[in-house]
């Protein structure tokens, strides 16, 4: 695994800003909009089979993290705390992208992303596990 920077145009980080983008508004969604949120509907998975859905929680997680609440955060769903932190290291890479004109970009072998992938299944597999044992 390798870590570079490369040069990267304003025109080549679209993917980026909108990721940006879309984490600033959940974000303020997320921090000041909590009466909104009691609008959405529950949970159907939940509901049909009384047991969590894997993503159970991503909700109260970001909620959490909007109010500085790291331990609640990651109690809540685990995996979607990690996902929450990488796309905000995600995001403050692009940024350094449009002030200092370049990035860090992530490099993986073929064996490598192999490995990620199976590593993924089993992080889904062992959170859902978690989920359910705390909701018993």
């Amino acid at each position: 695994m390798l870590i570079r920077t490369q040069k990267r145009a304003l025109s080549d980080m679209g993917t980026g800003l909108t990721g940006v983008a879309i984490g600033i508004f959940g974000f303020c969604l997320l921090r000041f909009g909590a009466p909104l949120l009691a609008l959405a509907p529950p949970c159907l998975f939940h509901l049909w089979t009384g047991i969590p859905c894997p993503s159970c929680g991503a909700t109260r997680t970001g909620m959490a993290l909007s109010h500085l609440r790291v331990a609640d955060a990651f109690l809540a769903n685990p995996l979607f705390f990690i996902l929450f932190i990488v796309f905000i290291l995600w995001g403050m890479n692009t940024m350094f992208a449009v002030v200092l004109g370049k990035n860090a970009r992530l490099v993986l072998t073929p064996r490598e992303k192999k490995l990620v992938q199976r590593l993924l299944v089993s992080a889904i597999i062992i959170n859902w596990l978690y989920l359910i044992t705390i909701s018993i």
